[in-house]
């Protein structure tokens, strides 16, 4: 028995080699489409700068909102004036987080479809400083690079997937200061007494087109 069954475990041997040497090579296809870019999301921050140059101290991070909310609008509110400076200012700014669900080419599309004005012929197209960053995730971080910084009179602008590769388009919506420590655009300027007292209106259209 003992004989037998060393043959017997010398056989399996063998005929496991013999599969070995008799194997086939078989080729294992892999796929995966990747969508074609279909939709933009969209994320609206109401920003409180508390007074401050110091981003770190603002507040309204915590609170996005989104389309589908009646506040999602740029909304200053009534301006606060300034006595010493003669200008009206106020704390509040907005980010705008323009997102793509699918891989490119795409291209984001900021346009002004109407202009800031009120029932007058002012307006504040010169008055309301636009700010374009490219954000990108780095760990934990988020990082920025400044793309463009004009007046929204002149903020119409197209952003590639190229342009954002790695990471996506935040748009900064605020009210001109003056203050030359800022960085604002050459041709911005504060909102004055001069300025007619009204409920200045416009809208600005976010659009994505593939391709």
């Amino acid at each position: 028995r003992i004989m037998v069954v060393m043959l017997a475990m010398v056989t399996v041997y063998f005929f496991l080699i013999s599969l070995c040497f008799a194997a086939d090579t078989v080729n294992l296809s892999v796929s995966a489409q990747v969508p074609q870019a279909e939709n933009l999301k969209l994320t609206l921050f109401k920003l409180d700068s508390q007074g401050t140059r110091n981003p770190g101290d603002d507040t309204g991070w915590n609170s996005p909102i989104l389309p589908s909310s009646p506040e999602f609008a740029i909304n200053f509110g009534e301006l606060e004036l300034d006595e010493d400076l003669g200008i009206f200012t106020t704390n509040t700014y907005y980010a705008l987080d323009c997102g793509v669900d699918g891989a490119g080419p795409w291209t984001i599309r900021h346009r002004v479809t109407s202009g800031f004005s009120g029932t007058g012929t002012d307006s504040l197209g010169d008055n309301i400083i636009v700010t374009f960053h490219k954000l990108e995730k780095v760990g934990t971080a988020e990082t920025f690079t400044e793309l463009e910084k004009t007046i929204i009179a002149d903020s119409d602008r197209d952003f590639t997937s190229s342009d954002l590769a790695g990471g996506w388009l935040r748009i900064y919506y605020g009210i001109a200061t003056g203050d030359p420590l800022a960085g604002e655009p050459d041709d911005a300027v504060p909102i004055t007494t001069q300025e007619t007292a009204d409920t200045y209106t416009g809208t600005i259209e976010i659009t994505l087109i593939p391709g």
